[in-house]
């Protein structure tokens, strides 16, 4: 009983790692986004902030999710570029709070055709926050 017990814990905890491990993965090819479409930014345990890299042109999509590991919210936002500096846009910023919980696909704001960048940042101050998200071209 207890060999049956420990076996299906350990499976459980197989199957959650890979899901984990694999989140990030997914959700580019959700969006049938091949790996030269889009930028990721990851949030890791004890950091506040993370972002992608920049991708060119008028506008962007961005997704994203938490982890399981995820003990507070994680701000998505997009940020363009205006010539001397990256600037958010307003249009879209969202909060995702939970045990994997999705950034739903959003647009962000028409601007002239510039630099996009994704930012991460933990809700607040709090270090245990852990999330991936992309940013793409123009579909």
């Amino acid at each position: 009983m207890k060999r049956k017990l420990l076996s299906v814990v350990l499976a459980t905890l197989a199957m959650i790692t890979l899901f984990a491990v694999s989140a990030s993965a997914y959700l580019p090819s959700y969006f049938n986004l091949a790996a030269s479409e889009y930028k990721t930014a990851n949030l890791a345990l004890g950091k506040l902030s993370a972002e992608s890299g920049t991708v060119n042109g008028t506008y962007k999509y961005f997704a994203g999710q938490t982890t399981n590991n995820s003990k507070h919210g994680v701000w998505f936002d997009a940020y363009f570029h205006n010539g001397s500096k990256f600037i958010k846009d307003t249009t879209n910023s969202i909060l995702v709070a939970g045990y994997f919980a999705h950034c739903p696909k959003l647009r962000t704001g028409t601007k002239q055709h510039t630099q996009w960048k994704l930012v991460l940042n933990s809700e607040g101050i709090w270090l245990n926050c852990e999330a991936s998200g992309f940013i793409w071209y123009n579909m």
